[in-house]
């Protein structure tokens, strides 16, 4: 038989979580630093992808900001030369135009170079476009250079410059005969603008493996070191009041850099201030004109 048990107490057992606590509390705050510590890493990242996807863009911009301040200043030159001859030439109502032959030869003087700086924007401004055409052929660049030094002849001799060229006869090269020909004329006339009164202007052609080379190297005044490096840069002068007398634009160099690029070529200069230039440049060769 069972015997009747009375209930006399409750007796009541406690376990410390106290340990617990410390460690939900210190996963609580590894969980918080951590989500900071990975939220500072992503905006880093999100900033150097954004500074370095945006930095492209900003470069474009600015240099196009660059480009048309530049381009607003070289066409505000000759507007306001042309603007003062006139003037000038008008400033007499009783005057005859023959009386005024000079004001009007320094006008058209100025028209001319405005065309030629307007010919150089709208090629600059089709770089980057499709509507850059180039009319590629297999053509004789050999035979190209003597013709177009055979051009140049009566300014050589305006400056009495002794040339010495060394041409080598049926090299090929597949591209713009007409871009090309422009290329040479710019280097051409760079050379003889600063070179001296009887100066000497080297002018060579010669196959290097699959490409062609043209040099062509005075002993003119030469570029300086820290400008050498700009000389590519639109709109840039080296000597801006001695480009500017001579009818440079600052474009030149930057159009014959563009189309040589576009032809897959390449274009060098080496140069020291008051020893001369060398301009070379590169361009595939093709065995015959097609």
């Amino acid at each position: 038989f069972f015997k009747s048990f009375n209930r006399i107490g409750v007796v009541q057992v406690y376990r410390s979580i106290e340990m617990q606590e410390i460690l939900l509390n210190n996963l609580f705050k590894i969980l918080i630093y951590s989500g900071l510590v990975g939220l500072l890493i992503l905006s880093g990242i999100s900033f150097f992808l954004a500074g370095r996807y945006i930095k492209p863009v900003k470069e474009a911009w600015e240099k196009q900001k660059t480009f048309t301040a530049d381009a607003s200043h070289e066409l505000r030159t000759p507007l306001t030369v042309i603007k003062t001859n006139l003037d000038a030439a008008t400033y007499d109502k009783e005057s005859k135009i023959k009386d005024n032959e000079i004001w009007f030869e320094y006008i058209n003087d100025e028209i001319t170079n405005l065309n030629i700086l307007i010919e150089e924007l709208l090629l600059l401004a089709k770089s980057d476009s499709v509507d850059f055409n180039m009319n590629m052929e297999a053509f004789n660049m050999s035979r190209l250079l003597n013709k177009i030094l055979d051009l140049y002849d009566v300014r050589f001799q305006e400056k009495n410059i002794e040339v010495h060229k060394n041409i080598a006869e049926s090299i090929f090269t597949y591209g713009d005969k007409n871009k090309i020909r422009q290329v040479v004329n710019i280097l051409l006339d760079n050379s003889i603008k600063y070179s001296k009164n009887d100066g000497k202007i080297n002018i060579n052609l010669k196959k290097d493996k699959k490409f062609l080379v043209v040099t062509i190297e005075d002993n003119g005044i030469g570029i300086d070191k820290e400008d050498l490096q700009k000389v590519f840069d639109r709109f840039y002068r080296g000597d801006k009041g001695r480009s500017r007398q001579e009818g440079g634009t600052g474009l030149g160099l930057s159009i014959a850099k563009l189309i040589i690029e576009k032809h897959k070529g390449k274009i060098n200069i080496n140069s020291e201030l008051n020893k001369g230039t060398k301009v070379s440049i590169y361009l595939k060769t093709v065995e015959k004109e097609k």
